[in-house]
C-alpha cells in the first residue's frame, strides 16, 4: 500500500506550478535577458504543468480517500465535496476579489491598462461558480484571472468523475488492466488535443476527464504492480531527462506529443518512491514547501505579473546596468512567490481548517 504522505509528490506541484509561472513571465524575462530567449522551448510547453496537475490530482485523491475500497454513499460523497471546496475555494474566492479591487482601482485611476471587455459582469456568477470552463456555459473562460479555468475544471472532476473513477477501480478487469485503460483513454485525448475549434467548447472537460482519469488508473496499477511500480521509480532519472529532451526536440510533434503525455503518468507513479536522485530533490523540504503553496501561487502569478507590470514595468529596465535587471527578473520570480506564501497562511489554511470544523458533523 502506498503511504499517504509522499513527498515527492507535494514537490513536483512546484515544479508544475513554477513551469506555468515560467510561460506566463517569459515575455518579460526576455526583455529584460534577450539571451534567455535559449530556454523559449522549455518555457513554452509550461501549459504541461497543468497536465501535471490534473494527472495528479486523480492519482493523489484516489490514494488519500482509498479509492479501491471507498463505498460511494450521498453521505460520504457530501463530505468528499466539503473537503475539496474547503481546499480550493478559499484561494479562488479572494483572488477573484483581488483582482476585481485592481480592476475597480485602476478604472478609478483612469488607466487605459485595462480592456474591461475581459472583466463583464455578466460572466461573473459563471466564475464565481467555477463553471466558466463547463460547456454550453455562456462564459469565456479567459475572462477575468484566466488561469482559474483548471480549477473549473477540478470541479468538474470532483462533481462527476470522482464518482465515475470508484465505479471504474471496482470493476476487477479494470484494476487488473489499468494501464491498458489508462492508454485507451489517452489515445481519445491526444487527437482530440488538436482537433477543430468547433469541439474547443468541451476541449477542457475531455482533458479533465481523460488526465484526472489515468491518474485514478495508475493509482490502480501502482495497487496491483507494486514491483513494476519500484522499477518505474529506480529508473525515473533516465524518464525525466527523455521527458524534458522530447519537450525541447519535440513537443510540436505528433509522436513527441504522445510520447509527452505517456510519459506524465509515468512520471508520477516513479515518484511514489524516492528511490532516484529526481525524486530525493522533490523530496526537500524548500520543494515542499513550495509544493504546499503551489494552489495559491498558480492562482495569483497572473494577479502578481499584472502588479509587477505597474512597479516594475520590464521595459523601463531593458537596457539598464545588469544588476538592475537581475533585480527586475528576481522580482518577477520572487513576488508571487511571496504573495502565494501570504495567501496560503492567512487566507488558505485557516479556512480551510474552519470549513471542516464547521461541517465536520
Amino acid at each position: 500500500m502506498i503511504k499517504n504522505e509522499i513527498r515527492p509528490l507535494t514537490g513536483i506541484r512546484a515544479l508544475a506550478a513554477m513551469w506555468v509561472v515560467c510561460l506566463h513571465i517569459e515575455p518579460d524575462i526576455i526583455v529584460v535577458f534577450p539571451s534567455l530567449a535559449l530556454l523559449h522551448p522549455l518555457f513554452d510547453e509550461g501549459t504541461l504543468g497543468v497536465d501535471i496537475f490534473f494527472v495528479l490530482s486523480g492519482f493523489v485523491l484516489s490514494m488519500v480517500y482509498k479509492i479501491e475500497t471507498f463505498n460511494f454513499k450521498w453521505i460520504k460523497y457530501k463530505g468528499f465535496l466539503v473537503n475539496r471546496l474547503a481546499r480550493i475555494y478559499p484561494d479562488y474566492l479572494f483572488c477573484f476579489f483581488l483582482l476585481a479591487l485592481m480592476i475597480a482601482a485602476d478604472h478609478l485611476l483612469g488607466r487605459k491598462s485595462t480592456d474591461l471587455v475581459n472583466y463583464p459582469i455578466s460572466s461573473a456568477g459563471w466564475h464565481l461558480a467555477m463553471m466558466q470552463a463547463w460547456p454550453l456555459v455562456p462564459a469565456t473562460w479567459s475572462n477575468w484571472n484566466a488561469p482559474a479555468w483548471s480549477v473549473s475544471a477540478e470541479w468538474f472532476a470532483y462533481l462527476l468523475l470522482f464518482p465515475l473513477a470508484i465505479w471504474l477501480i471496482s470493476k476487477s478487469v479494470v484494476k487488473r488492466f489499468s494501464p491498458v485503460f489508462a492508454l485507451i483513454i489517452l489515445a481519445l485525448f491526444v487527437p482530440f488535443a488538436h482537433s477543430s475549434d468547433e469541439l474547443y467548447g468541451f476541449y477542457f472537460v475531455f482533458r479533465i476527464t481523460s488526465l484526472f482519469l489515468t491518474g485514478c488508473l495508475m493509482y490502480a496499477f501502482c495497487l496491483t504492480s507494486p514491483s513494476i511500480a519500484q522499477k518505474l521509480a529506480n529508473h525515473l532519472d533516465v524518464i525525466v531527462v527523455g521527458f524534458t529532451a522530447t519537450i525541447w526536440f519535440g513537443a510540436h510533434t505528433t509522436i513527441g506529443y504522445w510520447l509527452i503525455m505517456l510519459a506524465i503518468p509515468v512520471i508520477i507513479v516513479g515518484l511514489t518512491r524516492e528511490s532516484s536522485k529526481f525524486a530525493k530533490l522533490l523530496s526537500t523540504p524548500l520543494f515542499c514547501y513550495l509544493g504546499h503553496i503551489s494552489y495559491a501561487l498558480y492562482l495569483v502569478h497572473a494577479i502578481a505579473q499584472r502588479m509587477l507590470h505597474v512597479m516594475l514595468p520590464v521595459e523601463k529596465y531593458a537596457s539598464g546596468p545588469f544588476y538592475l535587471k537581475l533585480i527586475v527578473l528576481l522580482s518577477y520570480l520572487m513576488f508571487p512567490i511571496l504573495l502565494a506564501a501570504g495567501i496560503y497562511h492567512l487566507v488558505e489554511e485557516p479556512s480551510r481548517l474552519a470549513i471542516r470544523r464547521r461541517f465536520s458533523s
